[in-house]
């Protein structure tokens, strides 16, 4: 399990490792801007603190393609994502 935790806003989302890589695959299908952004910023206790460009990127990237995932369970979890992605510092671990 991988959890998502937004500093600022305080949501959260929990994910299985398995899951988080068929939602990397279609965002991936999506759009190249994450190739050259540096995902992780550093870590502490244990987390991983995301960068806040990589963050902003995914967000935009899940706002784009929402409208075209016919998937529910996977536009579900897209949305999830975005809310905790758009409370601005991320953690993960």
């Amino acid at each position: 399990m991988v959890v998502y935790y937004s500093l600022s806003n305080r949501k959260y989302w929990f994910i299985t490792i398995e899951r988080l890589m068929q939602i990397a695959e279609v965002l991936s299908k999506k759009s190249y801007l994450l190739h050259n952004t540096e995902a992780i910023r550093t870590t502490y206790n244990d987390w991983f603190i995301l960068d806040e460009n990589y963050v902003s990127k995914v967000s935009e990237i899940i706002e784009e393609c929402a409208s075209e995932i016919e998937n529910e369970e996977l536009l579900g979890d897209l949305i999830a994502l975005k809310e905790v992605f758009d409370g601005g510092s991320v953690v993960f671990g």
